[in-house]
């Protein structure tokens, strides 16, 4: 299944959600980072076929390698244009079983040269790409897009819809506190809406939190500690993510270790 979610923020970076389980056929695992840093500004996450997911990751990690040496930076919505046409080259050269899973990139990132309007605001980029085409969906400012079957599941359609309330509208006063505030209040807002929603098989409670800017990615989960209607501390639950796989090497060595098929794994 897999829900991998982006919205382009006003503030000048990026939001990127992905949850953790991975089906193996009629089984699910909770052990997946989705969400991976590509470049200081930007990140891919997939969905579909998780062996075709890790070769576009590496397709664009060789690509930033070469960027790298010529001392060049990623710009996002250019990047999505120019490796669209090598994202399909890599589908349709996978094995035919793991075409069947199909595959999906969210990139988000944040612009080197363009800026908002406002110096230091870079201009926010999230783009879908979704075979068998890859061709470019750019969101427009502040429009949550997504990835995975997630994106077809009415209850979650209906939490990002109910982002656009007041109560989203007061969680932009959290950036007065700090740089990216607002956008670390708002993923834990979907986090909770997701834990408190009814369960989905193939898509996990546990979703990773990335932050992009202009400089930096940052990475976090949804982790947080849970207290009754007595607010008794002493009753406390704690809502933790399991180690997952963080590359593909990580992940082959978890399906070996449970005796899962990567042949079939689906994000």
């Amino acid at each position: 299944m897999t829900w991998v979610m982006g919205q382009p923020i006003m503030f000048g970076y990026a939001i990127c959600l992905a949850d953790i389980q991975v089906t193996f056929g009629t089984k699910t695992e909770d052990c997946l980072q989705k969400i991976y840093k590509i470049d200081r500004n930007l990140v891919v996450g997939f969905a579909g076929s998780v062996n075709i997911g890790f070769a576009m990751l590496n397709s664009l990690a060789r690509l930033r390698d070469s960027v790298i040496k010529e001392d060049l930076s990623f710009e996002p919505e250019g990047l999505a244009e120019v490796w669209s046409e090598k994202a399909r080259e890599i589908f349709n050269s996978a094995l035919k079983n793991y075409k069947s899973k199909g595959s999906e990139l969210l990139m988000a990132g944040v612009s080197h040269s363009k800026d908002l309007g406002i110096p230091g605001f870079g201009k926010p980029v999230v783009v879908v790409l979704r075979y068998p085409y890859f061709k470019p969906e750019l969101a427009k400012m502040g429009e949550w897009v997504s990835i995975g079957k997630g994106r077809e599941v009415k209850h979650y359609q209906e939490i990002l819809k109910s982002l656009e309330s007041r109560e989203y509208n007061e969680a932009m006063k959290m950036e007065t506190a700090f740089s990216g505030g607002y956008g670390s209040v708002l993923g834990s807002m979907v986090g909770d809406k997701v834990r408190r929603a009814p369960e989905v098989p193939g898509i996990s409670k546990h979703l990773h939190i990335c932050i992009i800017s202009r400089q930096q990615v940052k990475l976090g989960n949804t982790d947080h500690w849970e207290v009754g209607p007595s607010d008794n501390w002493e009753t406390r639950k704690e809502f933790r993510m399991p180690k997952v796989a963080t590359n593909w090497q990580e992940f082959q060595a978890f399906c070996r270790e449970r005796g899962c098929n990567f042949a079939v794994a689906t994000a």
